[in-house]
């Protein structure tokens, strides 16, 4: 969905890095997130979390790299998707300890680079039914955990990086 944002900008003459989290191909934790996902581990709402920032964490080099190299760095499942996975899971709002933990691992422990801006894609909710359906086939044989966070997600997204701000 970020194609033609990367190619509006690239018309413009901007130089852009495109990177998405979780690397599974590339970072150990990574792989255990697909594990997780695929429902071969256990149910910790936190222990995923760790993972997630753990991924990132791992990319620090690489995202830093970027930043002196690009215009723009685009970057999918970033920070407050982390922040919005661990509120849905606790079944907390953006205002709830989980967020507030996540930004405090990230960001002032980890040193994670928080974004000059952030661009929540609002899909229709069919659209974005489709492509779950086809993710869930290709990568979650046993049921896609996504699908029940998704509502509650959207709502803690939003506000992540206006508190990382403080």
């Amino acid at each position: 969905m970020s194609d033609g944002l990367t190619g509006a900008l690239e018309r413009r003459g901007a130089r852009v890095v495109r990177r998405a989290f979780p690397r599974y191909t590339e970072d150990v934790h990574a792989a255990l997130i697909k594990d997780a996902l695929h429902g071969r581990l256990g149910e910790s709402a936190h222990g995923m979390a760790v993972l997630f920032a753990l991924d990132r964490l791992g990319a620090k080099e690489k995202l830093a790299a970027d930043l002196a190299s690009a215009d723009v760095l685009l970057l999918d499942r970033y920070i407050a998707s982390n922040a919005a996975y661990l509120a849905a899971r606790l079944r907390q709002s953006a205002a709830g300890e989980g967020v507030t933990w996540v930004r405090e691992l990230e960001i002032d422990r980890f040193g994670i680079p928080v974004p000059d801006a952030q661009i929540l894609l609002r899909v229709p909710s069919d659209v974005a039914g489709r492509r779950r359906t086809v993710h869930s086939r290709l990568r979650h044989p046993r049921g896609d955990s996504s699908r029940r966070l998704a509502s509650p997600a959207v709502r803690v997204v939003h506000p992540f990086y206006d508190n990382a701000a403080r």
